[in-house]
């Protein structure tokens, strides 16, 4: 009835001083069922007709058509949100140093990408876009992201690569400024980190317990 409906409705309509009004009818009426019927929401009316038009898409990996230049826009630790409004937020954000080595370490050694010299004689980061965003954010704090990666070629000693069921990655490196310990760094979606986690650093620097609520 409500398709029967619609289609009287867009024939009484159909003048010549009501085709806009039409079409735009007929527009709202697609959208509406992209969005109840295939979870596809369309913001702009014109989009499906203008979409119709197009022949061939070019995308990413990743399906998307953004420019794969990501930014680090804030970072949660000691139980604080800090915006990085600065190059060397990191190192300049009140954090305790214990903090900052580990933030540096999970980055640099739980990542895949490798640095490569540019024309310029600069190193720069290559891989993940993400991973390179990271780094990117690490240059800018100074950190000798180039060491890091040396550093953990050559003390690695197991791997678990992504995976997007589990989604998290695991290694497990010789620390190689602390003998006789291994560290164990987790990477993926935070609500599959955080349901791992025990503890936390509190404002001041001191490990805590963290117990459900403050997972949720």
């Amino acid at each position: 009835m409500q398709n029967i409906t619609l289609s009287l409705v867009l024939i009484i309509v159909c003048m010549p001083e009501g085709l806009p009004v039409t079409v735009d009818l007929s527009l709202a009426h697609s959208t509406k069922h992209m969005d109840t019927q295939e979870n596809i929401l369309v913001r702009n009316l014109d989009a499906p007709e203008m979409m119709g038009k197009v022949t061939e898409i070019c995308t990413g990996l990743t399906g998307t058509l953004t420019e794969s230049d990501f930014t680090v826009g804030r970072l949660f630790a000691q139980q604080r949100m800090i915006k990085n409004s600065r190059r060397d937020t990191l190192t300049h954000c009140q954090l305790t140093d214990p903090v900052v080595d580990l933030i540096v370490e999970s980055i640099m050694w739980n990542s895949d990408c490798h640095m490569e010299l540019t024309p310029e004689a600069m190193y720069a980061p290559k891989g993940n876009d993400t991973e390179c965003a990271f780094l990117k954010w690490l240059q800018d704090a100074e950190v000798d992201v180039h060491k890091h990666c040396l550093t953990r070629q050559h003390n690695e000693c197991a791997r678990i690569p992504f995976d997007s069921v589990v989604k998290r990655s695991i290694v497990a490196v010789n620390h190689p400024y602390m003998n006789d310990t291994v560290r164990v760094y987790i990477k993926g979606a935070p609500e599959v980190v955080l349901a791992t986690c025990t503890a936390e650093f509190s404002n001041t620097g001191d490990k805590t317990p963290m117990d459900e609520v403050r997972v949720d």
